[in-house]
């Protein structure tokens, strides 16, 4: 379906995150989604994980 054709070009742009409808997934995870209902899709561009050190990478992403 277009979903399916969504995920697929999100995956061969190097994308691995996406956010479905709120919940955090991966791209190659399967997806059964309702056809009929309205989905929110986004795409994880980046993503970081905080402890000491990271003030300079935050301060360059901005």
């Amino acid at each position: 379906g277009t979903h399916a054709k969504v995920f697929e070009d999100i995956k061969k742009q190097g994308f691995v995150r996406v956010r479905v409808d709120g919940e955090m997934r991966e791209v190659a995870e399967e997806f059964d989604l309702d056809k009929n209902k309205k989905h929110s899709i986004e795409v994880v561009i980046d993503r970081i994980v905080i402890k000491a050190g990271i003030e300079a990478r935050l301060a360059d992403s901005l």
